[in-house]
């Protein structure tokens, strides 16, 4: 079980995760994109390239397939690294994602990068950043503790590391491959996720022919982490089920 973190954390979001989906059947790994954590930046900063590293992960692990769980920006980094490396995928968790960015055309991508970027441009810091984006992730009943905890993850990203990931995301658009996708795939969804809304997350659930939808209620956009418990039972039932 390989997981993959979004634009505004790290591996370290999964880590009070890790030993509820641990099984006897599996181990579970969290990987740092790169730029973020312990792994070096990459170069071009782009999909083909994020889907490469992901993959190259597998090979140091030595596996040759793995589940793949993507919150945010990784389920998208999932999405393309499945449809690059579809014979290496046994199957796929998406969860709070989507499948286009939505923002390709101007002034969408203008408004895109200045709501996420320009707290940096203007010389704030990923804290100030961190402060400015975080509620209206959230659910309304986030745990106790998950809010600093999120800020603090934020404020760690290295700032060059997340204004790449930032520009990357405009021009992300893999709907068309989603049919093609031939192995298990749970697309999980926060009921009051303003990012990527339950209705996007049915929407890629109905492209692909097997998958299953669920919404995680009382949940927003860092659901599997604001209800650790729950995501834990989803996915473990997920996997039994296979």
């Amino acid at each position: 079980l390989v997981c993959l973190h979004g634009v505004s954390s790290s591996a370290e979001i999964w880590r009070p995760l890790l030993p509820a989906l641990a099984t006897e059947r599996c181990r579970v790994l969290a990987w740092d994109m790169p730029g973020y954590g312990h792994s070096p930046p990459i170069e071009p900063h782009d999909f083909p390239h994020l889907a490469n590293a992901l993959a190259a992960l597998l090979d140091a692990a030595g596996l040759a397939r793995a589940v793949i769980v993507g919150h945010s920006l990784g389920g998208m980094i999932a999405m393309e690294f499945a449809a690059r490396h579809r014979q290496r995928v046994a199957a796929l968790v998406l969860a709070c994602t989507t499948a286009s960015s939505g923002v390709r055309p101007q002034p969408a991508r203008t408004a895109f990068l200045e709501q996420r970027l320009g707290v940096l441009e203007r010389g704030g810091s990923m804290a100030e950043l961190a402060d400015q984006l975080l509620p209206a992730m959230l659910g309304p009943r986030p745990p106790a503790g998950l809010p600093g905890r999120l800020r603090q993850l934020m404020a760690d990203i290295p700032p060059a590391a997340y204004r790449a990931a930032i520009r990357a995301l405009p021009d992300f658009d893999r709907r068309a491959v989603l049919p093609a996708f031939d192995f298990p795939v749970l697309c999980i969804a926060g009921e009051h996720d303003r990012v990527a809304t339950a209705p996007t997350m049915r929407r890629i659930a109905e492209r692909i022919d097997a998958a299953q939808f669920v919404v995680m209620r009382d949940a927003g956009h860092l659901a599997p982490f604001e209800d650790e418990e729950a995501f834990a039972v989803l996915l473990k039932g997920f996997l039994e089920a296979r």
